[in-house]
């Protein structure tokens, strides 16, 4: 059943949360998992791309992620500016709002 929903537990405090999920947001998370996912018996979705493959664990390596990609895409971030994860989210919750996704 497609219910454009993400399920997650909060790791700070440990509270089950439901998300909505974009089309294209879910869609990205497939092909990662289908086709860029190293292939693990970690039973962690988001891993190391290279072996020891173990989670992204703590802000700097998702710090590092975000700000990898972003450089490849050409983004540049300012002084000032939001940085990294940070920036995504204020994104998507912009992109969300403007779709006027129901909150539930």
């Amino acid at each position: 059943m497609e219910s454009n929903t993400i399920e997650i537990v909060q790791a700070k405090t440990g509270t089950p949360l439901i998300l909505p999920l974009l089309t294209d947001v879910g869609n990205a998370i497939a092909d990662y998992i289908l086709n860029g996912r190293p292939d693990s018996k970690q039973s962690y979705l988001f891993l190391r791309t290279q072996a020891p493959y173990r989670k992204l664990s703590g802000h700097a390596n998702c710090y590092a992620v975000s700000r990898k990609v972003m450089k490849e895409a050409g983004i540049r971030q300012g002084k000032g500016d939001r940085k990294g994860f940070h920036c995504l989210r204020y994104s998507i919750a912009a992109r969300l709002l403007s779709e006027e996704t129901p909150f539930q």
